[in-house]
């Protein structure tokens, strides 16, 4: 029997099978590069493929300042009625370098008097038979068998491409108007939510990131002392190749963060960890203790009457891109930033400062494992709830 494996419990018929192209009529769009695009004024606003992957959600709300409009001294005479966006159409971008992003859609609400059209690598594809209410194709598109198939239908070697023809003959599994409704409602929340955690993170990011600047900006100290009289430097001599076979306990720490588990640490405290070479120099982490540190990275100890904290967050308000030097691998070299003079006050205020500092960091840690588990209860739901 076609049902899916999660399902509403008022509903227990089986869900009809379609081709794509059964149900979906396909209509031009347009070529426009996003030269020919601006955010300023116009009378015709565009999608374009490049906003479908990275912004758009995938239910894009028409009054959404995110859409640009077509230049004013650009032709548009070609376009018929039928080319305009109209509520419930759904917009695929055909064309993308990986198999992930190949096929993402988006369904357009709120279309209203607005003329809008599908741009540059987008299909334009309307249910003009209703098989569908507004808002089920979009999640249909993210659902694990339609995405399945897309990928199966991908062809390029630099960029990938789908066509119009090998789109319309995908299979897709479809119920009845009122389930569709309550999965698309379902989805809706779960989004709605994303999208508010999201702009939360946003607004907090910025709060945190003043305040703590702040801090450090307002400073009511006379004492300058370096860095180097501050904290101590290490660099280990591991590296990732030599410990292919090693695994353990103890955290190793590249320049993305955790890179694996070992079986033993060459740190026992705390320490902060800076990317010396390469892409990200600059880079600060705050380490964890009974760890290692891969010799990418430069490992800062702060001496005994100096707080770990007060030091992280004071050192990552600082300029460490005066001290590059290099031009195709860079480097920072501890000789040259330790010569930075910091206002180190008393250490019951590096404490307090460094207390704040970290609490910030915590909070913002928790907004952001927020938004992780609601995508990947979502994710759940896509697997499931679909066929």
């Amino acid at each position: 029997m076609d049902v899916p494996q999660l399902r509403f419990p008022e509903f227990n018929d089986e869900w009809k099978t379609y081709k794509l192209g059964d149900f979906l009529s396909f209509y031009s769009t347009n070529s426009f590069s996003r030269s020919k695009l601006n955010y300023k004024s116009g009378t015709v606003k565009n999608i374009h493929y490049g906003d479908i992957h990275t912004i758009y959600p995938p239910i894009l709300n028409c009054n959404s300042n995110k859409i640009p409009y077509i230049n004013n001294d650009i032709d548009l005479s070609k376009f018929e009625s039928v080319s305009y966006l109209k509520d419930g159409d759904l917009i695929i971008a055909d064309a993308s370098e990986d198999y992930e992003d190949i096929g993402k859609a988006i369904e357009v609400v709120n279309v209203g008097d607005k003329k809008i059209l599908s741009g540059l690598h987008t299909i334009l594809a309307r249910d003009e038979d209703n098989k569908t209410v507004n808002g089920f194709k979009s999640y249909l598109f993210l659902s694990e068998s339609i995405r399945h198939n897309l990928k199966v239908i991908a062809n390029g070697i630099s960029v990938l491409g789908i066509s119009k023809t090998n789109l319309s003959k995908i299979e897709v599994k479809i119920p009845s108007y009122p389930e569709q409704q309550k999965i698309v409602e379902l989805f809706n929340l779960i989004q709605e939510k994303i999208i508010l955690m999201e702009k939360t993170l946003f607004l907090y990011e910025r709060f945190a990131k003043e305040f703590i600047k702040n801090i450090y900006l307002n400073l009511n100290t006379s004492n300058k002392v370096k860095l180097r009289d501050i904290v101590d430097s290490y660099i280990s001599n591991l590296s990732i190749s030599n410990l292919d076979d090693n695994e353990g306990e103890y955290p190793l720490y590249g320049a993305e963060g955790v890179v694996k588990y070992i079986n033993f640490y060459e740190m026992k405290n705390q320490y902060i960890s800076i990317i010396k070479d390469g892409a990200g120099v600059g880079r600060l982490n705050l380490c964890n203790q009974y760890s290692s540190a891969l010799g990418t990275l430069q490992c800062l100890i702060p001496k005994k009457e100096f707080d770990l904290h007060f030091i992280y967050y004071y050192l990552k308000n600082l300029n460490f891109k005066k001290y590059i030097v290099g031009s195709t691998i860079p480097h920072i070299y501890f000789n040259d930033y330790s010569k930075e003079k910091l206002n180190i006050p008393p250490l019951d205020i590096q404490r307090k400062y460094g207390k704040q500092c970290l609490t910030l960091e915590m909070k913002k840690k928790i907004i952001e494992n927020a938004i992780i588990s609601l995508k990947q209860y979502k994710k759940y739901l896509l697997q499931n709830l679909f066929i």
